[in-house]
């Protein structure tokens, strides 16, 4: 094959594993996002103490939702390997922060 064939080809491999790196980061950078935000949920209902403060807690509640839902959207765009590796690698923190979330909602179930 001539050098230029191998140029091409090589540029090609290259470009196509950068492209992997780019998916892999940004789903990482997605994950860790996404428990920040899980955190963040967690302190809301933490906070709460009777009814008045679960009803202004909601607003806040409601804005950090919206924002987990451009997260997992974002998130679904990317390769399912992507999605699954970023996951994995960061589950520790993911299932932490979901169970936070979790035992603070359960706490305020009784207002």
């Amino acid at each position: 094959m001539s050098k230029s064939v191998w140029f091409v080809l090589g540029a090609f491999v290259l470009l196509t594993l950068a492209g992997c790196k780019s998916d892999r980061s940004k789903a990482d950078s997605l994950v860790k996002e996404r428990i920040a935000l899980l955190e963040q949920m967690a302190s809301t209902f933490e906070g709460v103490t009777d009814k008045k403060s679960l009803e202004q807690a909601m607003p806040q509640y409601n804005t950090i939702r919206e924002k987990m839902s451009e997260v997992d959207k974002q998130l679904n765009e990317l390769p399912a390997e992507a999605r699954n590796n970023a996951t994995a690698l960061n589950a520790i923190q993911l299932d932490q922060a979901t169970e936070r979330l979790a035992k603070a909602k359960q706490r305020t179930s009784k207002f």
